[in-house]
């Protein structure tokens, strides 16, 4: 090791923390570099000095929302939930009620659906009828079985059993009607679908006689979690049946844990009108 060398390391070890930098800097960049570097940095502080009350708020405040935010997170108010898991997505869920007799009507259930495991081989869904009267299920072509799984509060889990097994990544058709009775008018005029799942599209369809003169509906969409007070439809999200009777309602990208209804008014609609009914069923699955 040489004079120069052992002199250099001799002055680092004993110098303060400046001599240090200033001594690296010369390593560095050299005598000439660190000079421009010390000018360059003491016109940015005489620049800054008259901001340096503002500055200093400015940082404190940053401090004391990125502290905050650790806190919270690290803090036990803070609530972590499991990744869910889903079969399926849903790339487009139709949801078509109509009347055919006072008492009797029809609820379609549509959906398209793509696999996002392999080996399903059923699908789970669950239905609220809030009528009076009997229930029948009818499968479409891809279905070839359903079973009542359970029944939970107000709400009946139906297993759809599929005719093939759809590869990972493939699309499926999965179509449920439900044959409804509503003998003693109970039923409530309502058509509401819950999104549990990934869903791109969702269409929500009434179909009333013409004759009996009902021309509008209202929409509503709203969390089922949290908040209990959804948006009521205002400003233009009032819905208007055609000249046929019949109110189609597109919903894209419909949000998760998010109810979509339709309500009419029926209080003018005689119970012995026919066709027709005083009913509409609710649309859930989980």
């Amino acid at each position: 090791m040489g004079d120069r060398a052992r002199k250099f390391i001799g002055d680092v070890i004993g110098a303060s923390v400046t001599d240090i930098v200033i001594s690296l800097g010369k390593v560095l960049l050299g005598a000439g570099g660190l000079a421009l570097l010390v000018q360059w940095l003491s016109q940015a502080l005489a620049a800054l000095r008259p901001h340096a009350i503002p500055l200093t708020c400015i940082a404190g405040a940053i401090g004391a929302m990125a502290t905050a935010w650790a806190l919270y997170r690290l803090g036990p108010a803070y609530a972590r939930y499991p990744k869910p898991v889903f079969d399926f997505r849903v790339l487009e869920r139709q949801a078509i009620y109509e009347y055919v007799a006072v008492d009797r009507m029809t609820y379609t259930r549509k959906l398209k659906l793509k696999a996002l495991r392999s080996r399903l081989t059923s699908y789970v869904e669950r239905y609220h009828w809030t009528g009076s009267g009997n229930l029948k299920v009818t499968l479409g072509e891809e279905a070839k079985s359903h079973n009542l799984l359970d029944t939970r509060g107000i709400w009946r889990y139906i297993e759809i059993g599929l005719k093939r097994v759809p590869r990972r990544g493939t699309p499926i058709t999965v179509e449920t009607r439900y044959d409804l009775e509503d003998q003693a008018g109970v039923a409530m005029p309502l058509l509401s679908v819950e999104i549990v799942e990934p869903t791109d599209r969702l269409v929500l369809e009434v179909r009333l006689p013409s004759a009996w003169g009902i021309r509008e509906a209202v929409f509503e969409e709203g969390p089922t979690v949290g908040c209990l007070r959804g948006r009521a439809a205002e400003d233009g999200d009032e819905l208007r049946f055609d000249s046929n009777g019949v109110l189609r309602h597109p919903i894209k990208r419909p949000r998760m844990l998010y109810r979509y209804s339709i309500t009419w008014d029926m209080s003018h609609v005689p119970r012995g009108s026919a066709p027709g009914g005083l009913s509409a069923p609710l649309d859930e699955r989980q």
